[in-house]
């Protein structure tokens, strides 16, 4: 039998046990309309059952002559411990489908067992069948459909799924348009995370529509907004331009300056209403290392210092504090101290200085010379103070924190609580410094053999990524740290294909056997089931509600939907009652 007359026959039967299902039949009771009133002498009617769930869900549905049909409907769960599946929406094609991706705004990447890209649009699954190129203006048709990207990695964004691989793109917007590139097109994190790629030379903007333009993605000089505000740098020519923005994607904004050196790297801290920037470049000029100050008060951006030079190319030899003050390295042993005015308030001898951290309304100086050791530097009105702090545990962390190659990575600084990755012969270790009431405390945690590859910050934890493990650190301002592995695969939460859901930083995920979800800083539990060949199409979009197919004992096939109203509900089942000869093959959203 053809494949039309298959579904011709199939929707009629389909057809038919709905109707038979509305009229009383098929194990639809609940759903019967009466031809008359009861007689007053008749029980009053049973209430009808009430929605409890909905699902969209993937059915197998087929008689001996007819054969097997895939169609997609919403079920809707109801009190009656019922499943009632409505109408095929994907009438054009019989095909076997596999959740992908769902958007905020409810839509479904799927993919066929014909290769094929399918998208829910919330009324109806749709084969794609049109997508335009990198910059391109029209739409392609493609009539078969377009191809999975074989052997690609998923990516997504909160507009986009991304498929990439070898050179070729594929990008599903949240609005089902497709933008297809063969080969070229190269991707780094910093442009996939603005939804953008490269293409030759050039950077492309991904837009919902299908479109793309070309753009420039600046590079940001501060590892994380300040306040919201983002410091960025683009090239413009043979010159470099510093935006305060509110984007990291975007070179918009406060112009802070221009500059025909390229920037190393920057330091931001807001004070008020002000944000203070220091920038450290090389001057091609005199091939000298400087830091130009700047203060930014609304739109506008002051100098305040542009000619300080460093003593040695290290983004430690330059520091902002908490209050906005500049600490530099300006000749061997000398520390120098600049105001919010841009003044120079004074100048320290430290001998054999190496390095700056600042905190809150101070600096520590590490001396790198034996015997190793910490100095405070502080103002008082005026004047540069400095204190030898000793060595020990103090410098050692104050080392660790400042080490031009080995500190990896770092959060708080500029404030009373430091903390900071460091990598030495193999083994990755945790630091964090303490100032409080004129005491300093460290801490550290067990050093663990492996590459550092990436750490995720909050207030008072930390997820660092070590080889193949991933750590979740308590830390706190005592202080201490604890850290223990979890069973996270990786900290690239944009690679769907590492987790059957994300939701900002919730996970929905499978561990050896067991599904699990919570938040990455918090071990995630596990749900109260087990099942098999789970996928993000099992979970609610954010996360709180889940639904799977099961097979009872004595059936041939999955005739029920288990549902779970909360992450730690009971699960609850429900029996499909329309279609009647239904079974699920898989759950591709839950509302």
């Amino acid at each position: 039998m053809s494949k039309k007359s298959k579904l011709t026959l199939a929707t009629a039967v389909f057809g038919a046990a709905l109707f038979a299902a509305s009229c009383g039949g098929g194990g639809g009771g609940g759903e019967a309309t009466a031809s008359a009133p009861p007689s007053p002498s008749s029980p009053p009617s049973p209430p009808s059952p009430t929605e409890q769930g909905r699902v969209l869900a993937l059915l197998d549905v087929g008689t001996a002559s007819a054969g097997t049909l895939n169609p997609v409907t919403i079920c809707q769960l109801k009190s009656d411990n019922k499943a009632y599946c409505g109408n095929d929406l994907n009438p054009g094609a019989n095909v076997d489908l596999e959740y992908v991706h769902e958007f905020p705004n409810g839509n479904v990447v799927l993919k066929g067992s014909d290769n094929k890209l399918y998208f829910f649009d919330g009324s109806q699954v749709k084969k794609l069948t049109t997508y335009r190129t990198l910059g391109g203006t029209s739409d392609i048709n493609a009539p078969a459909g377009i191809d999975i990207l074989s052997g690609a990695t998923y990516y997504a964004t909160p507009n986009f799924v991304i498929m990439y691989g070898g050179g070729a793109l594929v990008a599903v917007s949240k609005d089902g348009k497709v933008i297809k590139e063969d080969s070229g097109v190269t991707i780094d994190e910093n442009k996939l995370s603005c939804e953008a790629v490269t293409s030759g030379s050039k950077d492309y903007k991904l837009k919902p529509d299908g479109s793309s333009s070309s753009t420039t993605i600046p590079t940001s000089l501060v590892p994380v907004p300040v306040d919201g505000k983002y410091l960025v740098k683009v090239q413009d020519g043979s010159n470099y331009k510093i935006y305060l923005s509110d984007s990291k994607c975007s070179a918009s904004g406060v112009l802070v300056d221009t500059l025909s050196d390229d920037i190393h790297d920057a330091k931001m801290v807001k004070v008020g209403d002000d944000f203070y920037i220091a920038v450290r470049y090389t001057d091609s000029g005199g091939k000298v290392v400087k830091v130009k100050y700047y203060r930014v008060s609304g739109n506008t951006p002051t100098p305040l210092k542009t000619n300080i030079t460093l003593a040695l190319d290290s983004k430690y030899y330059y520091a902002l504090d908490g209050r906005g003050y500049l600490y530099a390295i300006t000749a061997a042993d000398k520390v120098e101290v600049f105001g919010t005015n841009g003044s120079s308030i004074g100048t320290v001898d430290v001998s054999g200085v190496g390095g700056l951290l600042a905190f809150a309304d101070r600096v520590l100086a590490k001396k790198t010379t034996n015997p190793t050791k910490a100095y405070e530097i502080t103002t008082t009105g005026s004047e540069v103070n400095v204190v030898d702090k000793g060595g020990g545990a103090l410098y050692d962390a104050l080392d660790r924190c400042t080490y031009t190659d080995r500190t990896k990575d770092s959060n708080g600084v500029g404030t009373n609580f430091i903390r900071c990755v460091y990598e030495s012969g193999g083994s990755t270790t945790l630091y964090s410094l303490t100032y409080d009431s004129g005491t300093y405390k460290v801490a550290s945690s067990d050093p663990v053999t492996g590459t550092f590859n990436k750490a995720r910050w909050a207030s008072n934890k930390v997820l660092v990524s070590v080889g193949s493990t991933v750590y979740l650190c308590n830390t706190t301002t005592t202080p201490s740290i604890s850290c223990s592995s979890t069973d996270l695969s990786t900290l690239d939460l944009t690679n769907i294909s590492r987790y059957l859901k994300v939701n900002g930083l919730d996970v929905f995920y499978t561990s050896s056997g067991a599904l699990k979800v919570g938040n990455v800083f918090d071990l995630p539990s596990a749900l109260p089931i087990t099942v098999s060949s789970a996928s993000g199409g099992n979970a609610s979009f954010d996360l709180n509600r889940f639904a799977f197919s099961f097979k009872p004992a004595v059936a041939l096939c999955a005739t029920q939907i288990v549902y779970l109203s909360s992450r730690t509900a009971s699960p609850k089942t429900y029996t499909i009652a329309q279609p009647s000869n239904g079974c699920v093959k898989r759950i591709l959203k839950v509302y």
